[in-house]
């Protein structure tokens, strides 16, 4: 009988502790960050390097969330975001709550998209005279605030859109447009994926960009921009700069008057 009592005191004991292991796990799972899907351009090669990329997984950790970058053409981002297909999408310098019912804007703004303007070395007649009256550029496709920009400082232009680093480039080496604008970070990239020598012909700052959000975040929207006004003390933008001159919000500067060097032949 007592050899009875102590088994069962026994089987208590092992009970209560395997319960204790199980409330523990579900403890840690509830606990683990939830994903959070956000779109960006498919176009930019490594968007993960951005900062905007790097701010917004930081806030969002702050408020229980994983960052999970998924890359989509432009277009389809803001119907899928509008859709509630993606929670959020990454850097959009207009305001897509404006054209869209199911989407709110973050209102603190994450930084502007500095990037440069190249050209085919051989085209070093290629002038901002020229420029003024007839050329065609290749953008970022699905990227509505690069295109209003650039038509703003070329009214006469042509544009043309890439889906792919790679695509856009041979779009110039095979001289389908007469330049190609991108995002600083795709720069890194460029002597690896250009078939022939090309030239940096202009440096511009996009107006300020800003998170977007599904409206079943929308509850997140104030919280989040307070996160981000704090982080951005942590972590400031990056300068946009030509040579030792900052290039403005929403503004361009022709790099020939600079004489800046060539970027070399490709690897």
């Amino acid at each position: 009988m007592v050899k009875s009592v102590r088994d069962r005191r026994v089987n208590k004991r092992i009970i209560s502790f395997v319960c204790g292991v199980g409330l523990l796990l579900s403890t840690v799972v509830i606990a683990s960050p939830e994903p959070f899907r956000v779109g960006v351009l498919s176009a930019i090669h490594r968007p993960e390097q951005t900062y905007a990329a790097q701010l917004i997984e930081m806030a969002l950790a702050r408020h229980g969330y994983q960052l999970e970058l998924t890359s989509v053409p432009g277009k389809r981002l803001m119907s899928q975001l509008n859709r509630g297909e993606v929670d959020g999408d990454l850097i959009r310098s207009v305001d897509l709550s404006r054209g869209f019912d199911s989407v709110v804007r973050v209102p603190e703004s994450i930084g502007s998209t500095c990037g440069s303007v190249y050209r085919l070395q051989i085209r070093e007649d290629f002038d901002v005279e020229l420029a003024m009256h007839n050329v065609s550029i290749a953008a970022y496709h699905g990227a509505p605030g690069a295109s209003s920009f650039f038509l703003r400082q070329w009214p006469a232009a042509t544009l043309e859109f890439f889906g792919s680093l790679p695509q856009g480039l041979k779009m110039l080496t095979h001289e389908r447009v007469d330049l190609i604008a991108i995002h600083d970070l795709d720069e890194r990239y460029l002597e690896a994926l250009s078939e022939r020598p090309i030239q940096r012909y202009a440096r511009f700052n996009l107006e300020a960009n800003y998170f977007h959000l599904h409206h079943k975040h929308k509850a997140l929207v104030t919280p989040l921009a307070e996160t981000l006004r704090v982080l951005k003390q942590e972590l400031p933008p990056p300068m946009c700069l030509e040579g030792e001159i900052e290039v403005p919000s929403g503004g361009l500067i022709f790099s020939q008057r600079l004489s800046l060097p060539h970027i070399s032949e490709s690897l």
